[in-house]
């Protein structure tokens, strides 16, 4: 399962863009490269937790913030049952 969290963003082409494709293609948010949007939207593992970084320019990252996600994970586990990336 995958959530994703809007934060008030840029106006920018590949930030609408993104936020359209995310209605539209919730688990692939970047189906097609376009001039907006020149990088595809990577998806997390539990060994690899990639994260879009979005802002003027949109790049992947890895490693961003992992103590803050290992710590909703465990608590979504504990209350819910199972680990929220998966």
């Amino acid at each position: 399962m995958a959530l994703y969290l809007y934060i008030s963003l840029p106006r920018t082409a590949a930030n609408n863009k993104l936020k359209t494709n995310l209605s539209v293609y919730f688990r692939n948010p970047t189906p097609s490269l376009s001039e907006a949007i020149q990088i595809p939207w990577e998806p997390a593992t539990e060994n690899q937790l990639k994260t879009m970084h979005i802002g003027r320019d949109l790049k992947m990252e890895n490693g961003i913030l992992t103590d803050r996600l290992r710590l909703w994970d465990s608590i979504y586990a504990k209350y819910i049952g199972t680990e929220m990336y998966r």
